[in-house]
């Protein structure tokens, strides 16, 4: 028997109990068998199938062991989710500043090459407020005067 039980873990041994039982019963007829045959085993029944504590608390240990292993690969994965989430995160910020970068950048060059258009909006912005425009001969250098808040 404790050679059929040998080649099993001892946490294997109730999941291969058929295969073990055949081992044991060929080991039996084997044994037994002789020039009169006088015992024919036919069946058998291992009961009360005990391992030592030392076995018992290893087994115990392992499945402890494994459990901690799976948390920590859990975790491992959920930190690693949440930094690839932070990492995207900085590319969509860049590219949005890099969008509005490019946006202030054309419109700049748009108002230098047609700063009529930028005094179009001082124009209106005077004529709400109720300021005064005085237009020099270089249309850049536009003085805009606003009344004082009283």
């Amino acid at each position: 028997m404790r050679q059929a039980i040998s080649s099993y873990d001892a946490n294997a041994v109730n999941a291969h109990r058929d295969e073990l039982f055949k081992k044991i019963k060929v080991k039996l007829d084997d044994t037994l068998k002789g020039d009169p045959q006088l015992v024919v085993v036919i069946s058998f029944n291992l009961s009360n199938f005990k391992l030592p504590d030392s076995m018992a608390n290893a087994a115990a240990d392992r499945a402890t062991q494994q459990v901690l292993r799976d948390k920590s690969i859990a975790e491992q994965e959920r930190i690693k989710v949440e930094t690839d989430t932070a990492k995207l995160q900085v590319a969509k910020t860049q590219a949005v500043a890099a969008a509005e970068a490019a946006r202030i950048d054309m419109e700049g060059a748009a108002l230098r090459r047609n700063p009529e258009f930028w005094l179009r909006d001082i124009y209106v912005y005077a004529g709400k407020s109720g300021g005064t425009i005085m237009m020099p001969a270089n249309p850049h250098d536009v003085t805009l005067m606003l009344p004082s808040k009283k």
